[in-house]
């Protein structure tokens, strides 16, 4: 039976395996070495899909029949099958490695390389830390290379391993979303165990003596009862595990008390390529491609040939994976199926290191701020002072939603509990929330979830001035994040500044459709709406945009500017009384405003959507320099952020009675498609 779970040496839930008889239909067979033994015939085909063995005690292999000298040719697609104390001489070889990984891996990730080296039994020298790869694989005098690379471009780390003095190369992709913990084992005489289905084809038998190389012990044969550790190498569909168990009690005959303990995080790779180089090195590279055979041969673990025997056993894992270990006495044992850890797969990247690599926000000089040397009569002596503007950057907006939309995607199944930057992993553009528990779902505990998401989030903008709209989505994650999911997913505040534009001029676009009552009814609420006409007049793009077109006896001051607008209102409200456009009300007394309430909000609306138009051209025109979609943004965020926010919501709001499309916030996910593909800013990285 299974022993209860407890801490590992890597502060990791372990659990102790043990062997018992006759509970679960999963084996280990067990072979008795025989002197005087005669080489075996063939395998057939069920035993084609049988383990190969290996516990560590290789020391080399003599030549293939027809093989000429060592790595010059491919390996046969045939099974390997171990033939080690059969009497045959066999050669010692020289096993060194060659390690090294790329200057620009972290800190965390060269951890994991340190753990995975530490497992190593052939003697390696000393790690290098260079960008040249061919140096490590092709090291002169080694026997194989490990090297570390990580690509930006895809934010991906791969594992190269080589063979042969580098004539044979493989690449994996490597998983590395958890904390090191290997290299604090003391591993000195491990087990080695493989999945019975490295035999299937070329490319993985060659993955399988690439990790004999690397793993099996240094001294060959092994005492047996002195094993310290088992590595599993598990394989899994496409996917590569390997899991280290110590061993409590010693693997005998009878197998009737051997039983592991699971004492640390996964290493997980994903076989990519394998590159092979002929004797003859001017020769082009030969390169083989990995795929599942699971997908081509669905009954393959069905048809396996169990035969009667003993268990491994443990009830916490649903899918048993066949494993062989040792080898002069063979034992075919059935090892936990790793799924479990598969979910986080490509999550390479901890919150850390995430913002070890890139801004949570920057601050800038507001264009259209400050002395301006082409100033005129008409421009407004607000825009002389000097606004700097705290914006976040783009990883920071991608971060946020992304981390709402995990602790959303959880309580489909229940709520999580409690959690904080640690756990948190990501993948491009995609939040991973990783080691916490589920819980059953309950209204105050998924609050809880959003509160913590709502922390985290606050911590990466410490010493930031909040910008208005980034403030409103806060507290709508606090104050209703359950009841406005949908506007808190697709909010003003995480989209990159030309999906804002796009967002303003098409909200604009649904405005002009309302009735004058419906316009009125709706700027009233906008922010800020009692003093629009001195924000304009803050910036001097915004200002000569808002202006353009109009009388130059109109622009001589702020108030001549007013009188104008309150002109021009007064003949919008005639008009639409005239053309019954407007209640009675807006001409009562104590809706004396509303005439100019109107023609302001219309004019604030439109001045609003021709600011993200046309402030680039303006600044062409004043100062010879057009500027970015990125500082439009900023020139007009830094005035209206919080009324973006607002037409966000009061739009949408008041479509819903007549159009369910446009009414919905479920409109504003287009603005987000293919997100996960945005390339960060230059300026954004640290």
């Amino acid at each position: 039976m299974a022993a209860a779970g407890h801490k590992g040496t890597d502060g990791c839930a372990s659990r102790s395996l043990s062997v018992r008889a006759g509970e679960h239909a999963v084996s280990i067979m067990v072979r008795k070495k025989c002197s005087g033994q005669k080489k075996r015939d063939k395998p057939s085909k069920k035993q084609k899909v049988e383990h190969d063995v290996n516990c560590g005690r290789w020391k080399g292999r003599g030549k293939r029949k027809g093989e000429e000298d060592k790595g010059s040719e491919r390996p046969s697609k045939e099974p390997k099958v171990d033939h080690q104390g059969e009497g045959e001489e066999v050669p010692k070889v020289k096993r060194e490695a060659s390690v090294g990984r790329a200057c620009n891996i972290n800190s965390r990730h060269s951890n994991q390389l340190e753990s995975l080296l530490a497992l190593m039994s052939v003697k390696w020298r000393s790690l290098e830390i260079i960008d040249d790869r061919d140096k490590i694989l092709k090291y002169p005098g080694c026997s194989c290379g490990l090297y570390m690379e990580w690509s930006k471009e895809d934010d991906q780390y791969f594992l190269w391993g080589s063979t042969g003095e580098g004539k044979i190369q493989i690449k994996f992709e490597f998983h590395g979303g958890f904390e090191p913990s290997a290299n604090l084992l003391d591993v000195k005489k491990p087990m080695l165990a493989f999945s019975e289905s490295f035999d299937l084809n070329s490319c993985w038998s060659e993955v399988k003596k690439m990790l004999r190389g690397l793993f099996g012990h240094v001294d060959g044969e092994v005492p047996s009862g002195s094993y310290d550790y088992m590595l599993a190498f598990m394989r899994t569909g496409e996917m590569l595990h390997l899991h280290i168990f110590k061993f409590h009690t010693q693997p005998t005959t009878d197998m009737k008390s051997m039983r592991l303990e699971g004492v640390s995080p996964t290493f997980i790779l994903k076989p990519l390529e394998i590159y092979c180089q002929g004797d003859d090195l001017t020769e082009d590279l030969s390169i083989e491609h990995f795929i599942d055979e699971d997908m081509l041969m669905t009954n393959m673990r069905s048809g396996l040939n169990l035969v009667e025997s003993n268990v491994f056993y443990d009830d916490s894992y649903q899918y048993m994976v066949p494993h062989v270990m040792c080898s002069t006495v063979s034992h075919r044992v059935m090892l936990p199926f790793p799924g479990k850890s598969l979910q986080s797969l490509g999550f390479n990247t901890s919150h850390q290191e995430f913002f070890e690599r890139y801004h949570a926000y920057r601050r800038t000089h507001v264009p259209g701020t400050g002395h301006d040397p082409n100033l005129t009569t008409t421009s407004p002596v607000a825009a002389a002072d000097i606004i700097y503007y705290d914006y976040i950057t783009v990883a920071m907006k991608v971060f946020a939603r992304g981390l709402i939309m995990c602790v959303k995607e959880n309580h489909r199944y229940g709520c999580l509990s409690d959690f904080d930057e640690n756990n948190i992993f990501l993948k491009r553009g995609r939040v991973l929330i990783v080691g916490v528990k589920l819980l059953p779902y309950s209204t105050e505990q998924a609050l809880q979830n959003f509160r913590a998401a709502h922390a985290i989030i606050l911590s990466a903008l410490e010493d930031m001035s909040i910008p208005t709209d980034l403030q409103c989505a806060l507290d709508l994650l606090v104050s209703d994040p359950i009841g406005s999911y949908c506007i808190l997913e697709n909010n003003f505040a995480w989209m990159i500044a030309s999906r804002r534009q796009h967002m303003v001029d098409e909200l604009h676009e649904d405005f002009t459709e309302l009735g004058p009552d419906t316009q009125v009814n709706m700027t009233r609420t906008l922010p800020d709406m009692d003093k629009w006409l001195s924000k304009f007049a803050n910036n001097s793009l915004l200002f000569d945009v808002l202006t353009d077109k109009l009388p130059a006896k109109a622009k001589t001051s702020l108030e001549v500017l007013q009188q104008y607008f309150e002109k021009k209102a007064a003949e919008t409200q005639r008009k639409a009384i005239k053309n019954n456009e407007l209640h009675d009300k807006l001409v009562e007394s104590n809706h004396e405003d509303d005439g100019l309430q109107l023609f302001t909000g219309r004019k604030y609306f439109k001045g609003l959507r021709n600011s993200y138009v046309h402030v680039s051209e303006t600044s062409f025109k004043k100062n010879k320099v057009p500027l970015s979609k990125e500082m439009v943004d900023i020139v007009v965020s830094s005035e209206f952020a919080a009324t973006c926010s607002s037409i966000q919501v009061t739009v949408p709001t008041i479509l819903k009675k007549t159009d369910a499309k446009r009414g919905s916030f479920e409109r504003f996910k287009i603005y987000f498609s293919g997100v996960e593909d945005i390339e960060f800013e230059k300026s954004d990285e640290k």
